[in-house]
């Protein structure tokens, strides 16, 4: 019958045999449909609880509801195809018991076939359990449990009590159950989502790598419709130009909202020196080109992302011996101790002619390694004109490229520590 918290109650009968009568069997054959649904299984294997083993937060959970109800044991259960496990757990026995289950023995099956809390004030007499020893096996009396429901409908498993002797559940004893269950359940979909989001992230990171090398190709596409005397190539690389500036929007404005979360730890500081060398040594070898190098011969340290600020650098380098002539003297680096307790980055490439789109690029890339995650809410560099040279800056970030002078990037950081 069901209680008033809306439970399956199978309460003390008044005498043997009385009250609902089912072979344990038979229910056994009714639970297992459910147990083995996919949709089910799914939803629970999306939890990653089934393999993880004890988990303190749900025995917290188990804890608080063991307190609650003056309960001796007290589980978090996950109902899988072939056993019960346990991630949180609330035991009388000093070694803290199994964390799991065979099917057999578990009473927490019943809340998956029927999507109902259910409670048992004595096993030995209930009829729907008192023929099937294996239910009893673990010395349980009385039993009661709650389904933890996703919002999908699948129950996962429960939040449930157990005593070693008869006892009544009363309907408050239920009802703090159902409450406790809630909490619980929140905490596994929070997981989820968290989880979830995190993949995404990842997802949309990937496919902004994508966009960038794509919006390298349209560029550059553009630049040589640019060249030719077509009124028609030059409609079609302006329309293509408007179009990927559109993806791009869209692209950055997806990657700030789901950079839209509190900040993380705060970075270490690393010395630029040397991600700056490592840079330089890396490109020397792979584009077997002289890179001049000057360094202060103090440490400089700065707050950022050490492999964010390696990528961008390179990025930089290699841009600048894209666009320049690959002679002697192509490229020189140089990293010092600036004014006010600064480090200064100058990257010269004479012979460098460097697209505006890249520069711009190239500009707030570096700007964003420095700043780390709230970089990503400024994704492009301002670019205008001055005397013949494009100008484009971002943050302590600024580049100048002419056809007289070529590339000039200076980069500036406050020292860790101010």
């Amino acid at each position: 019958m069901m209680g008033a918290a809306g439970a399956v109650r199978h309460p003390l009968p008044e005498a043997e045999g009385g009250g609902l009568v089912m072979q344990a069997g038979d229910v056994q054959e009714d639970v297992l449909p459910a147990v083995r649904n996919p949709e089910r299984l799914a939803a629970l294997q999306r939890t990653e609880l089934l393999d993880a083993g004890a988990d303190d937060t749900f025995d917290r959970f188990a804890r608080l509801a063991a307190s609650a109800l003056d309960a001796p044991v007290s589980y978090v259960s996950m109902v899988g195809l072939d056993e019960q496990v346990m991630p949180g757990a609330a035991l009388d026995e000093p070694a803290g018991g199994a964390r799991a289950l065979p099917m057999s023995q578990s009473l927490c099956k019943f809340a998956v076939a029927t999507g109902e809390g259910l409670v048992i004030d004595d096993l030995q007499r209930d009829p729907l359990v008192r023929d099937e020893p294996r239910l009893q096996a673990n010395g349980v009396r009385a039993y009661a449990g709650w389904p933890l429901t996703t919002r999908q409908g699948h129950v996962l498993g429960t939040l449930c009590v157990a005593d070693r002797r008869p006892r009544h559940w009363t309907d408050d004893d239920v009802a703090t159950l159902r409450d406790l269950s809630t909490l619980v359940l929140d905490e596994i979909e929070h997981r989820s989502t968290a989880r979830d989001l995190a993949r995404l992230r990842a997802s949309t990171a990937a496919l902004l790598e994508r966009i960038e090398p794509a919006r390298d190709s349209v560029d550059s596409l553009a630049a040589l419709a640019d060249r030719v005397d077509d009124p028609r190539m030059q409609r079609w690389s302006a329309l293509a130009r408007s179009r990927m500036e559109g993806v791009c929007r869209s692209a950055a404005e997806l990657r700030s909202q789901l950079d839209d979360t509190p900040p993380g730890p705060a970075r270490e500081p690393v010395d630029v020196r040397q991600v700056l060398e490592r840079v330089v040594d890396s490109t020397r070898a792979l584009a077997g080109v002289l890179v001049l190098f000057e360094r202060d011969p103090q440490p400089l340290p700065v707050c950022c992302d050490a492999l964010d600020l390696e990528r961008a650098v390179s990025h930089l380098l290699v841009t600048a011996l894209h666009h320049g002539d690959g002679g002697e003297g192509a490229l020189s680096v140089a990293v010092r101790r600036g004014e006010g307790r600064t480090a200064v980055l100058e990257v010269r490439a004479p012979a460098a002619r460097v697209p505006t789109g890249e520069l711009g690029r190239v500009v707030a890339r570096l700007d964003r390694a420095e700043r780390g995650d709230e970089g990503e809410q400024r994704r492009s560099a301002s670019i205008r004109m001055n005397a013949g040279s494009v100008v484009a800056a971002s943050g302590g970030v600024r580049a100048t490229a002419s056809p007289a002078a070529g590339l000039h990037v200076t980069a500036r950081w406050a020292l860790a520590g101010d």
